[in-house]
């Protein structure tokens, strides 16, 4: 079914599975394109890993403003501490139980802000990509004492989804090339199994 397998709607997606099609972003684009792809970076733009549900980095836009850049740097350290190995993996599906028992002082209260405030819809744990895509993009800029604030562009991508902000985000990332290409396969498909039946 072509409409099951080019579904590009991710909001609900366990977080693994994003972090995965994005990072194999590159492949997907060249399977899709075919003789067509040229390896230059016109073509491969998503520049972000990781690359983030934007409810999502919405939630943090409401958290990060009025904090210091290095609180937000020393989670995703400690994190990158604790995540152990492939033969040891540990498990970051519950913050209600690992936030309390594996962080403590600016991490802790930094991570039950990130996750009360958005009302469970940001695991702490997956927050690199947000901030990565936060600072490429000047969503967020340091004010006074290193405290960061909104900018004019992270205040359109915050209050206004689908505006001037986050249509830049799309194009400067390439998923406007890449959606095109996802519907002209999907069109494709339709008009063969049309023709052929």
């Amino acid at each position: 079914n072509c409409r099951r397998k080019c579904s590009t709607k991710a909001p609900n997606e366990p977080r693994r599975h994003l972090d995965v099609r994005m990072a194999s972003h590159d492949r997907l684009t060249s399977q899709l394109e075919g003789d067509r792809v040229v390896n230059d970076d016109a073509n491969l733009r998503v520049r972000i890993p990781f690359f983030p549900v934007y409810s999502e980095l919405r939630h943090l836009l409401r958290v990060w403003p009025g904090r210091p850049r290095r609180q937000i740097l020393g989670l995703h350290a400690t994190i990158r501490e604790l995540r152990g190995t492939p033969q040891d993996a540990v498990d970051w599906t519950d913050p209600d139980a690992w936030i309390p028992e594996r962080l403590e002082g600016a991490d802790h209260e930094l991570a039950e802000d990130i996750w009360n405030r958005s009302k469970g819809a940001v695991n702490p744990r997956h927050t690199y990509g947000h901030w990565l895509l936060a600072q490429r993009y000047g969503l967020v800029h340091e004010q006074g004492e290193t405290m960061l604030q909104l900018t004019d562009s992270g205040r359109d991508f915050l209050e206004r989804p689908g505006g001037e902000a986050e249509r830049a985000v799309d194009e400067a990332e390439g998923l406007v090339k890449l959606l095109s290409i996802v519907a002209e396969r999907c069109t494709n498909s339709i008009r063969a199994k049309s023709f052929s039946s």
